[in-house]
């Protein structure tokens, strides 16, 4: 059982890098873009991994994000609050063969995973909530690496 795990892990892997290649070689993806996948559907942390966007790239010194995603609230969000952001439709099935792929090993700098529980392994729920640390603190300081990010006023 073990030995047909881990080839089906690969197997799934080596899907996940054609995917990549594929994205890289049809949005023409640079060194300085920003590739930002959110494999599940709309909620707290997509609408704060949306709402950073722009200051997550102006922090990466970069101008564009591909945003990949399955979810229409999610798209709608994104548009909503990035001016630099291309949102592609991605489906889960293709999140799962990148998320294989991106577990595996860290096959770029230049992909942002905007989830609390994937890939596997990610426990993000078990900070939001934790002594006043807020999703939108874990998703700014976490994810996204913001030096910068300011707390509410009203926060103490």
């Amino acid at each position: 059982m073990l030995k047909e795990d881990v080839v089906s892990r690969i197997e799934e892997a080596e899907k996940g890098r054609q995917s990549w290649l594929n994205l890289v070689e049809k949005y023409e993806i640079k060194n300085h873009d920003q590739v930002i996948l959110f494999p599940s559907a709309y909620d707290d942390w997509t609408y704060f991994g949306a709402l950073y966007i722009d200051d997550f790239l102006y922090s990466r010194d970069s101008t564009r994000a591909i945003v990949l995603c399955h979810d229409e609230k999610i798209k709608d969000c994104v548009q909503r609050f990035s001016t630099n952001s291309e949102v592609i439709h991605f489906t889960r099935k293709d999140a799962e063969k990148l998320l294989a792929l991106y577990s595996l090993y860290l096959f770029t700098d230049n992909l942002t995973i905007l989830s609390p529980t994937e890939p596997t392994g990610r426990n993000g729920n078990s900070f939001a909530g934790t002594r006043g640390v807020t999703i939108e603190e874990v998703v700014a300081v976490t994810l996204y690496r913001l030096k910068k990010y300011k707390p509410p006023k009203n926060k103490k």
